[in-house]
């Protein structure tokens, strides 16, 4: 570092910073831990360092950037103190007790594949932070272990902006190329623009050493011993997915990433082949994952899930429905509840536990799979309990090509809003209720799709409950889009006489036609082309309807 003058112990910053001793040195800052003269017992992490970088952000810069950014594996900029005469200036952050991965390492060894994963996948989401934050998103470019602290809660926090960047949308040239050998991508020796696929190399390099033992990539190849574990096939592909010489052959996002590491720590094969311009991912079988859910409360998603599930069985499609954890419970009901389940079943949402077996019995009907909530289970207020690598878990371990979860009215559950991003589907369905439309519900719904990326096709609208009346073409054109089906409002006769004979009233004779016919539309986008049977004529029910 050029020459700037040591703290020492005792010394006081802003009349409110007493330094205690050094605690991290790098190339252009030094790090202190300081005690708070004001709060008593408060520790702060102090970066003293020039106003000006040689390269990379400003000091001010690092602050502006840092001072913008709330995640939890951040850690918190709360004091700038100006430069002194000498140039110096100060940041005060959080103090994070813990050790760097590079530490870790050194006095571990290898930390092994499931603990790296699990910083793997926070590192994932926290780089979907940065590479989405606005109005422009931030390149770290300095990822490598030494810059990665482990918390006593053993979760990563990301440390040391100095060179970070903003993204520059159109731009094909950094100002500077910076970056460490042996972590960097090769754009940052070139002069060419870094871009979210820059971290996500460095990501690949980080994995590569820490599941090799400390070899630095490309410096010389893994020894044989790399990773000798059964899942060693899946974590060399994904790797050199990472650490392709090219942006444009690696993995695309952080997003992508993140689905192909809960994939592998599930145990389950790599995703398919990259198949397209943009990079998007797909399982080898084609399996589809939709997500079901209301506009707001009494909509009817767990009506059109169940809808969906029977009409793919007729079609001689397989399919898994999965009541979400922050439903209130009803599928189990509406499926005859006790009288119907099969011996030995035991909901997905009651973890394996000293008297609970792994593997239970599966609740079908016909090529239907139904994975209900228990009937007194809490619903909303224990929705986070499950969480996305979970969900990832349950999903791809079924067989059925597709997988439809039933959401209600649950969208903000954070589980959900990940999950929103891999899936190939979000139904949203409303109904002819007006008042509904404006309720904060429906609102707190439109927001939530809102931030889910490149949503664009993605979303469809189905219309429940339709029937004929006055105002009807104006409830239409209320959806966002108009609705790709439209389901009919059932006879009340047939839902009684369903409910009072626990039956669903999906399977009625009557009604199966009708939405067999209705949701024709989306059957076709999500049963595979063998299964598929080409619209009918219109019953005379559906047109007296419609």
């Amino acid at each position: 570092m050029p020459s700037v003058p040591h703290l020492r112990s005792g010394d006081q910053l802003a009349g409110r910073y007493r330094i205690r001793h050094l605690i991290g040195q790098g190339g252009m800052s030094r790090v202190y831990l300081a005690e708070d003269m004001r709060l008593v017992g408060k520790q702060w992490a102090v970066k003293q360092s020039l106003t000006e970088y040689e390269n990379g952000l400003s000091f001010r810069e690092e602050a502006e950037v840092l001072i913008g950014l709330d995640h939890p594996f951040l850690p918190k900029l709360v004091d700038y103190v100006p430069p002194t005469e000498e140039g110096v200036a100060y940041l005060i952050m959080d103090f994070i007790k813990g050790k760097t991965l590079q530490k870790l390492h050194e006095e571990e060894g290898p930390l092994g594949p499931e603990r790296v994963g699990k910083y793997a996948l926070q590192l994932c989401e926290l780089f979907r932070y940065l590479h989405e934050h606005r109005p422009k998103p931030i390149i770290y470019r300095d990822l490598k272990p030494s810059n990665v602290m482990i918390d006593e809660q053993d979760n990563v926090r990301l440390i040391d902006f100095g060179i970070a960047r903003n993204y520059r949308q159109g731009g094909t040239v950094d100002t500077i190329q910076l970056g460490t050998l042996g972590y960097a991508a090769p754009e940052q020796f070139t002069r060419t623009q870094t871009d979210p696929r820059t971290d996500l190399y460095s990501l690949g390099a980080v994995l590569y050493s820490l599941l090799s033992g400390g070899v630095l990539y490309p410096s010389r190849p893994a020894p044989g011993s790399f990773l000798a574990s059964g899942q060693a096939e899946g974590w060399r592909s994904l790797i050199a997915k990472l650490l392709m010489e090219r942006p444009e052959d690696r993995l695309q996002s952080a997003e992508e990433l993140g689905r192909e590491l809960n994939r592998l720590l599930a145990g389950l094969k790599p995703l398919g082949q990259r198949n397209g311009p943009r990079g998007e991912s797909s399982t080898s079988d084609g399996a589809r994952l939709v997500l079901v859910g209301s506009l707001y409360p009494g909509a009817g998603s767990t009506f059109v899930a169940v809808a969906l599930a029977r009409s793919l069985d007729r079609l001689g499609q397989a399919s898994t429905l999965i009541e979400h954890a922050g439903n209130r419970p009803e599928l189990f009901a509406l499926l005859g509840g006790e009288q119907t389940q099969p011996y030995g079943y035991s909901s997905y949402i009651e973890r394996p536990g000293p008297h609970r077996p792994e593997q239970t019995s599966a609740w079908m009907h016909g090529r239907s799979e139904w994975l209900p909530l228990p009937p007194d289970y809490g619903g909303r207020g224990r929705s986070e309990e499950w969480t996305e690598e979970d969900y990832y878990r349950l999903l791809y371990d079924k067989k059925g090509p597709v997988t439809i979860i039933d959401c209600s009215c649950d969208w903000g559950a954070s589980s959900l809003l990940r999950l929103s991003r891999s899936a190939d589907y979000l139904v949203i369905v409303g109904d002819p209720m007006a008042y509904k439309w404006s309720s904060h519900e429906a609102m707190e719904t439109i927001a939530a799709l809102e931030s889910v990326p490149d949503n664009s096709g993605k979303i469809v609208w189905v219309a429940n409950k339709c029937t004929p009346f006055r105002q009807m073409k104006e409830w239409l054109r209320a959806f966002p889009d108009p609705p790709l089906c439209r389901v009919p409002l059932l006879p009340e006769k047939l839902l009684l006489e369903s409910a009072w004979e626990e039956k669903l009233v999906q399977d009625h004779k009557e009604a199966a036609s009708v939405l067999q016919e209705t949701l024709q539309p989306l059957l076709k986008r999500l049963a595979s082309p063998a299964g598929v049977k080409p619209p009918g004529r219109r019953t005379a029910f559906l047109t007296r309807l419609l």
